[in-house]
C-alpha cells in the first residue's frame, strides 16, 4: 500500500509512506472488589485494579518490541 497522506517534507513536498496503515485495538477492563476500600485500612490488603492493569500491559511486549499475546501473529503475513 502507498499512501500519500502523511506529513509534508520540509522541501514543502508531500511524504509518500508505504505500508503505515493498519490497527489494532481491544478493551481491557479489570474489577477486584464490588466496593470502594478506603487505603487506610486495605491499601496493603486489597488488590488494587490498577496496579493489575499495569502488569498486564507491561507483559504485552517484550524488550525487542514484539508482542507476547498468544496467537498475536498466528494470521499475520509475511512481506512479499
Amino acid at each position: 500500500m502507498i499512501t500519500a497522506d502523511g506529513p509534508i517534507h520540509e522541501s514543502g513536498r508531500p511524504c509518500i509512506k508505504f505500508g503505515p496503515r493498519g490497527i489494532a485495538s481491544f478493551m481491557l477492563q479489570v474489577q477486584h472488589a464490588n466496593q470502594d476500600f478506603h487505603s487506610g485500612n486495605w491499601g496493603g490488603v486489597a488488590p488494587n485494579p490498577i496496579w493489575t492493569l499495569e502488569h498486564l500491559l507491561a507483559t504485552m511486549k517484550n524488550a525487542q518490541g514484539e508482542i507476547t499475546i498468544d496467537g498475536f501473529y498466528d494470521n499475520v503475513l509475511p512481506p512479499t
